[in-house]
């Protein structure tokens, strides 16, 4: 089986539960590059990744990405660095299983393959499960399947999984779901942004990057209702239309 690169951004982390999980993805992953993006000055994480990947004698590619505001442009930078023609996308507060990469490859597409939180998260496990949005955490991605996304650093920040999911399937290549699990633990993750400009910033981003359906309509309308009872904040989502992509008027 030929080494495959792993790509991670980071902004916040918890250095004693990342080096237990970095090191199931060393013992289960065959790594060619490490390629991680810092959003933010962390020496303690540099040191952590530089011992482990050189005990390991693993490639470790760090990129500081401290200017960026949004997920979606550092991943998109991190994206760009892949060398093999597939890849795997993980989130910092991630476990990796044993099997779960040879399990991974051999179910691989041509597009991108989401691993699934594993049954024991629950409700939180079931969510991804059912529901038809994508869930970034643990994918296998086909790197001719994303090549010059040509993303903005204006939009994409948690719902950059769901836009990837969009422009994957525009294109003809594939997404599925799998039932091979990981542990994906959101307690140790943390927002960079209040929930209202995440909330903003999600709406305006499928808008902008994402293909119109009516599926995806119903999931911006959703959020302006949130921003509406939440915060008191409305938006005219026609102009808001006109402004980002027109393509999107049929189906208001």
């Amino acid at each position: 089986m030929n080494k495959i690169d792993l790509i991670c951004p980071i902004f916040h982390v918890n250095l004693e539960t990342f080096k237990i999980f970095i090191e199931t993805w060393i013992q289960n992953i065959p790594i060619k590059t490490l390629i991680i993006g810092i959003g933010k000055e962390n020496q303690d994480l540099k040191n952590l990744l530089y011992y482990h990947f050189g005990k390991h004698k693993i490639d470790l590619l760090i990129i500081e990405q401290y200017d960026y505001k949004t997920l979606g442009y550092c991943l998109q930078e991190l994206m760009e660095a892949v060398t093999t023609d597939y890849f795997v996308y993980l989130h910092a507060d991630v476990e990796i299983l044993l099997n779960w990469f040879s399990r991974m490859w051999e179910a691989r597409v041509r597009g991108i393959l989401e691993s699934l939180k594993d049954p024991s998260f629950g409700k939180v496990a079931l969510v991804q499960a059912r529901k038809y949005r994508a869930y970034s955490g643990a994918q296998l991605i086909l790197k001719e399947a994303i090549k010059d996304l040509k993303w903005e650093d204006d939009y994409i920040y948690c719902q950059e999984d769901l836009i990837l999911k969009s422009v994957v399937l525009n294109r003809g290549f594939t997404y599925v779901k799998t039932p091979i699990y990981h542990k994906h633990y959101r307690m140790f993750s943390k927002r960079t942004q209040p929930r209202d400009i995440i909330w903003k910033w999600q709406f305006k981003g499928v808008l902008k990057y994402c293909k119109p359906t009516h599926q995806l309509m119903n999931y911006i309308k959703g959020i302006l209702r949130s921003l509406k009872a939440h915060y008191k904040i409305e938006y005219n989502l026609e102009d808001e239309i006109k402004l980002l992509n027109p393509k999107w008027l049929p189906y208001l």
